[in-house]
């Protein structure tokens, strides 16, 4: 029995070199596997923090020198369409929707009265400007002022001249 007891150490002993060289060859393997999993995780990370910010930065107002200052509103009456307008853009690559909420700003009151009665022209007028416009058009804050004009110009037409003095977006989100 003792001679056993010598024999088997003898194995246990060439076995454990064996272990150390096979797991050293798995090393490498295992350390590239692992690498690969945390880059896969960061990268999912980040593209999915990062479309959030890009919706928050379509819908932020910035204010550079460009803008003109808001003017008061003592003297001026406001009216918002609802509900909130949800168009398809135009895009090349991939399907793009806006939804957007406008309000109008005019001088005289009695204006109310004109845009209820042709509030469906209106409507249809505002869809087909907002849907022949693409993502990048809309994406930068000259873009959404030249729509703020257009806007402008198209409503006036119907209701009467100069009537409409501005648009304000209550949201703007491009998804």
């Amino acid at each position: 029995m003792a001679k056993q007891e010598p024999e088997k150490k003898k194995a246990d002993s060439k076995e454990a070199p064996q272990q150390k060289k096979s797991l050293t060859k798995m090393l490498p393997f295992i350390v590239i596997i692992l690498l690969i999993l945390i880059g896969g995780g960061l990268f999912a990370f980040k593209m999915i923090n990062k479309k959030p910010a890009q919706n928050q930065s379509t819908t932020s107002t910035e204010k550079t020198e460009s803008t003109p200052a808001p003017t008061p509103l003592e003297d001026k009456s406001t009216y918002e369409i609802t509900p909130a307008f949800t168009v398809n853009l135009t895009e090349f690559s991939g399907k793009k929707y806006l939804k957007t909420s406008i309000i109008l700003e005019y001088k005289d009151p009695q204006i109310k009265t004109d845009i209820d009665k042709r509030l469906f022209q209106i409507k249809d007028s505002f869809i087909t400007v907002l849907s022949a416009k693409n993502s990048k058009e809309l994406a930068t804050e000259e873009g959404k002022q030249h729509l703020k004009d257009e806007l402008i110009s198209k409503i006036n037409v119907i209701i009467g001249k100069d009537k409409v003095t501005n648009i304000y977006f209550g949201e703007f989100i491009i998804q």
